[in-house]
């Protein structure tokens, strides 16, 4: 065991590679867009329509990026503390996976009507709203307004659900080698 408060655990492991991953992703994008900046007279801007993004589709990228990474990582590090076992990792991230998948789906069948019903109420839900608003930001289709409410909710739920994690993390790890049921957790932490 560690004297280590639990917040910190969490938030440092999940803090670290949001900052490894934008490190990681600016280091690619970045040698990309210059590369392609000086070599584009030899590809006679065939790929201008690629590395020509317009910079509020470059901000949402980060900011809805960026949310939905943390949000994702709080909630895969929260079940990574419920297991003992490495073999027990799938089978608790499933259902986290379906959910990130589906609203991936969602997306990208929302791309050709992004103004539709469906596009509208996933960009406000933190689970979807990294994709399904970036996608309508991207598409064009979303006003101000709506821009500043939907980061705002999930920022809320970002800050939650670390919350949330480094309570179950602490739970997970005082409880190590035994299995734990998250709706355990939740119960125990009810009842402290």
């Amino acid at each position: 065991m560690t004297s280590v408060d639990s917040n910190s655990l969490i938030f440092g492991k999940v803090l670290a590679g949001a900052i490894s991953g934008v490190f990681q992703a600016g280091a690619i994008l970045g040698s990309g867009l210059i590369a392609y900046h000086f070599q584009a007279d030899a590809w006679d801007h065939k790929l201008d329509f690629l590395f020509d993004i317009p910079m509020e589709v470059w901000g949402g990228f980060v900011v809805f990026g960026m949310l939905g990474y943390l949000l994702y990582a709080f909630i895969f590090g929260m079940l990574g503390a419920l297991v003992s076992k490495t073999e027990d990792i799938s089978k608790s991230a499933t259902p986290v996976t379906l959910i990130f998948v589906a609203s991936f789906v969602v997306t990208m069948m929302g791309m050709m009507d992004s103004d539709s019903m469906v596009m509208k109420v996933a960009s406000y839900l933190p689970f979807s709203s990294s994709n399904a608003m970036f996608a309508r930001i991207a598409l064009g289709s979303v006003s101000g307004w709506e821009i500043a409410v939907s980061p705002g909710i999930l920022l809320l739920s970002v800050i939650l659900c670390g919350y949330l994690a480094a309570q179950i993390f602490r739970f997970g790890t005082l409880m190590y080698g035994n299995p734990v049921k998250f709706t355990h957790a939740l119960k125990k932490l009810r009842e402290k």
